[in-house]
């Protein structure tokens, strides 16, 4: 995985990453969410306004 986001990084056109699950990250495979944390994502991102969204998640 760290290969896949140093080589996107590298193609202007492509502006970020999408990873549909998290939850393969919960057990550490490979070192990769230290991995991630450490040397991809140290910053945190401010979401981006999405209006078509509520403003509230509706209540389960």
């Amino acid at each position: 995985m760290p290969r896949q986001i140093q080589l996107t990084r590298t193609v202007p056109n492509i502006q970020g990453q999408v990873y549909f699950s998290s939850k393969s990250f919960i057990n550490n495979p490979n070192g990769w969410n230290d991995s991630l944390q450490q040397n991809y994502y140290k910053v945190q991102v401010p979401t981006p306004d999405m209006p078509w969204l509520p403003k509230k998640p509706a209540k389960k």
